[in-house]
């Protein structure tokens, strides 16, 4: 009993070694969106994959063809988005006195390879409440929306709440006050991921509002993306664990009946 318990102790390091593990594979992105004052100016195109976190936390999520829809939030009438799989079968609706402004050299991104992405934001006044509807997707399906909230030197200390109007109890807020200087992605201070669900229309409603009084509700962009699989080292890990668990525990009932010492 003891060597067979030695052997699963080895596979148990085996699995959790760091030559077990390979690059972790990039989060599969289905739509990407991108908010601006101005949809066809340049500087506000941007096109690639973004990755959250860093060293061992990072997480990529989309490919580097991935094109973003850059989206002008003045307009109230529904609009088709770019996917990674087709064009034109999904349709996005604003509502809730949705803005947007531009940042230029104000934005903490400014010269970095993210600064198309991150030079424009859509908001809501602190009084009021926004929402995205995103229609044509799987119905009654889970997805993981990535949302990007960074502003000016004048948001700073906002801080966003995410809302899945389709389950209304399910709310999120910001962990960290924003600050207008990062210049990578900080999960809670820049960046938001919530795992929110399609009707059974296949739409998901996601509402956004500030929870700062005074202060702006701020959304740079959105990426819809699939919910990642356990890498295979973990499911290996999990299951040496459980065979662990089984086999202390058989060897104690043996104890207590005598059959060993």
């Amino acid at each position: 009993m003891k060597k067979f318990t030695y052997v699963l102790t080895a596979l148990a390091l085996m699995a959790t070694s760091p030559t077990v593990h390979a690059a972790p594979t990039p989060v599969k992105s289905f739509i990407d969106i991108k908010f601006t004052p101005n949809a066809t100016d340049d500087i506000f195109q941007y096109s690639g994959a973004v990755t959250y976190g860093s060293g061992v936390d990072a997480v990529t999520v989309g490919a580097a063809d991935d094109k973003w829809n850059i989206v002008k939030t003045f307009s109230a009438d529904p609009i088709y988005l770019k996917t990674t799989s087709d064009i034109g079968s999904r349709l996005l609706t604003l509502t809730g006195n949705n803005s947007a402004t531009a940042l230029g050299d104000e934005s903490g991104f400014y010269g970095t390879d993210y600064e198309k992405l991150m030079n424009s934001y859509n908001y809501v006044s602190s009084s009021r409440t926004g929402n995205y509807t995103i229609a044509g997707l799987g119905n009654n399906t889970s997805y993981n929306v990535y949302v990007l909230t960074q502003g000016n030197e004048g948001d700073n200390g906002s801080k966003l709440q995410l809302t899945d109007l389709n389950t209304p109890s399910a709310t999120w807020t910001q962990s960290s006050t924003g600050l207008f200087s990062r210049d990578s992605f900080i999960l809670g201070e820049n960046y938001m991921v919530q795992t929110f669900k399609t009707d059974k229309d296949g739409k998901l409603n996601i509402g956004f509002s500030s929870a700062v009084s005074g202060k702006n509700a701020i959304v740079n962009g959105l990426q819809i993306a699939a919910i990642p699989t356990p890498e295979p080292a973990s499911m290996m890990l999990l299951g040496v664990g459980g065979t662990l668990l089984y086999a202390n525990k058989l060897r104690k009932k043996k104890v207590a009946e005598g059959l060993v010492s």
